[in-house]
């Protein structure tokens, strides 16, 4: 009995014991975020990787945001009004922007717009909810820098641009109760930023960009350009053609755009000679001098090496595309 008692003594007391140090753990997380030193450096380390800040900046930086975290703090100890904080927000803002170069600016005041929008709205959206102008804006930005190959400066500029626009389109969709009007609204505003983008690329990229924006037109207007199993569209075709061409024949950068181009072009030519021709033998006539044209096209933009093995493939495809998948 006794050494049950015992026991029973000995689990309680380690309870107690471990709750005390859960606690403790706690507190001293809770210090932890609140502590000035620790946000402003958590500050400085994330402005000098999204703003590419110099030794220079980073050093001024740090003071400042370590200044205006004393600031904040006591601020709120002393229970300040909202209005107190907004304003130590502001000078610090002024304060980080005169250490800026004017991308760097742009692109932290779309920093702050970002973290404003979430401030008020949790973490910007729930989980399968509506984007924030600022996510879309981010989304787009990033997918362009990965497809099209963006140097920094393209970057910072065209992350701009897609803020601006997104939040115009936000404004478009809360303005418009006449659902059509907002559409045509909306298609001049799409062009309106296309061509506001294309002013920030080279000749490559557009060419890039433009084929970018074929393929998602279609997809916008047939859901996801056709059900599985079912035909490919002009656009998927040629993306399919290039990617095996890129892979095939080891295309660099330059080449894969241009065949990009090249493909999508007769693609649509491919499909236009479909539609038009109601005899299939005229058509096969047709779609044989244009495939003539395209190779001829691609041949173009390749080394002598690539030719050699664009022919051998062109072979090897040759009798399945006339005897299925016999040799």
């Amino acid at each position: 009995m006794n050494t049950i008692i015992k026991l029973i003594a000995f689990s309680f007391a380690l309870f107690l014991s471990l709750n005390i140090v859960v606690a403790q753990q706690g507190e001293s997380n809770e210090k932890h975020m609140k502590n000035p030193e620790v946000r402003a450096q958590k500050q400085t380390q994330r402005m000098t990787e999204d703003l590419s800040l110099s030794e220079a900046q980073i050093s001024q930086v740090a003071k400042i945001n370590l200044t205006f975290a004393e600031k904040m703090k006591a601020a709120k100890a002393a229970n300040s009004e909202k209005e107190t904080c907004k304003n130590i927000r502001t000078e610090h803002s002024n304060a980080i922007k005169a250490v800026l170069n004017t991308e760097q600016i742009t692109q932290f005041d779309a920093m702050k717009d970002n973290r404003g929008h979430k401030g008020k709205r949790g973490k910007g959206h729930h989980k399968g909810g509506t984007k924030s102008s600022e996510e879309r804006a981010a989304h787009h930005t990033e997918r362009l820098t990965d497809k099209l190959s963006l140097n920094e400066a393209q970057a910072t500029k065209i992350a701009a641009i897609n803020l601006e626009f997104a939040k115009k389109a936000d404004a478009i969709k809360a303005a418009n109760g006449d659902r059509e009007a907002g559409r045509k609204e909306m298609k001049a505003l799409r062009t309106e930023q296309k061509t506001a983008i294309k002013a920030v690329l080279n000749t490559d990229q557009i060419t890039q960009f433009d084929a970018m924006k074929d393929k998602r037109g279609h997809k916008g207007k047939r859901g996801k350009g056709h059900h599985k199993g079912g035909a490919k569209n002009s656009e998927e075709r040629a993306a399919h053609h290039t990617e095996r061409l890129t892979e095939k024949l080891s295309l660099n950068e330059t080449q894969a755009t241009k065949i990009a181009a090249i493909n999508l072009e007769f693609a649509k030519k491919a499909e236009a000679i479909k539609a038009a021709n109601k005899d299939r033998e005229a058509g096969r006539e047709e779609m044989n001098a244009l495939r003539a044209e395209q190779k001829a096209a691609i041949k173009t933009v390749l080394t002598p090496e690539q030719v050699t093995q664009f022919d051998a493939m062109k072979d090897k495809r040759g009798p399945k595309g006339r005897r299925g998948k016999k040799e």
